[in-house]
């Protein structure tokens, strides 16, 4: 029983925010690469409630409300804003998971699809629609994300 409540304790120091200097702030080098070089980057905008058929329909269960395809200048901001965001974030993690964004991109023969949330500071990633990691994220790169979709006519999920 000692041990289990010591290596609890263990868990929640080294999960806190104060201990940032444990906690691995930058994006994973392999998904900045599929970001970078990656081929028929998508931009998508999500409804952030789940699908009732969450396989069958849409991405990864949530309702696509519409995507663009951006120009080079927009996906370099769009990747460095999710970079940036990546390494601001806190160390904190919540347990909802409400996603408003999404990007598909084919890289090495595989698509790649980032689900993300900015709301609950997670980032879910996926190669061919299997779960590979997730990536933890502030807030800070969503004005960034609404805004090449707003400016290309793309909807935007409502907020709560």
């Amino acid at each position: 029983m000692r041990l289990l409540a010591t290596l609890s304790l263990l868990a929640v120091i080294g999960c806190s925010p104060d201990n940032s200097e444990n906690i691995d702030v930058s994006i994973p080098a392999d998904a900045m690469t599929v970001l970078q070089k990656g081929t028929k980057f998508e931009l998508l905008s999500l409804e952030p409630n789940e699908s009732t058929e969450r396989e069958a329909e849409g991405f990864h269960g949530y309702i696509e409300l519409g995507s663009t395809f951006p120009n080079q200048a927009e996906r370099e901001r769009l990747t460095e804003s999710l970079s940036a965001s990546v390494s601001e974030h806190n160390g904190s993690v919540d347990a909802c998971f409400i996603p408003r964004h999404g990007i598909r991109v084919r890289y090495g023969g595989k698509r790649h699809d980032f689900v993300i949330c900015f709301q609950c500071s997670e980032i879910r990633w996926y190669i061919d629609d299997i779960g590979n990691q997730s990536i933890l994220t502030s807030s800070s790169a969503q004005p960034v994300f609404d805004q090449v979709l707003s400016d290309a006519s793309v909807a935007l999920a409502k907020k709560d």
